[in-house]
């Protein structure tokens, strides 16, 4: 693990801060995978990722297996980060080693604002996984009554019967 890796795991913000200014590279990953713009949006230390996209961190990195930060904001209910990633040119309809996108994750986990917010902002209702499962699917296996609902709602969603 790179120092500046290892600072970002910890939440060390001005010394991280430090190692950016001093130009050290921002996309070398931890043995997982994960650079250091994944580790700042786990954490959710939205500033600091706000740093290391505005020095050029690649907002679409992905760790080994294909989740990308947004991945991971939305896997702990980070909506700030959700955003700065998704204005940074995140892309929404990334899937991960299963065809695992986004809006899978977020309807997976309930997550009905996040879910609003990625649809807003054109992620694809209808994109299934490799095994052919669709958020939709995601939410339903979860018992997620209300984004299931919601799901139903929109136009573009097909249900196979």
């Amino acid at each position: 693990m790179t120092p500046l890796a290892m600072t970002n795991k910890r939440g060390h913000v001005e010394v991280l801060k430090y190692h950016i200014s001093k130009d050290v590279e921002i996309e070398r990953s931890d043995k997982d995978g994960w650079p250091p713009l994944i580790w700042a949006c786990v954490r959710g230390l939205l500033s600091t990722a706000n740093d290391l996209l505005h020095v050029g961190a690649d907002v679409n990195a992905a760790d080994k297996r294909g989740w990308t930060a947004l991945h991971f904001s939305i896997h702990y209910d980070r909506l700030d980060v959700i955003k700065s990633l998704v204005s940074a040119g995140a892309d929404l309809n990334w899937p991960d080693e299963d065809g695992t996108t986004p809006l899978h994750i977020a309807c997976f986990n309930g997550l009905i604002q996040i879910l609003k917010y990625l649809l807003i902002n054109g992620a694809d209702l209808q994109k299934a996984k490799f095994d052919g499962t669709t958020p939709l699917h995601s939410a339903s296996t979860e018992g997620h009554r209300n984004v299931v609902s919601f799901i139903l709602q929109q136009k573009e969603v097909t249900c196979i019967k």
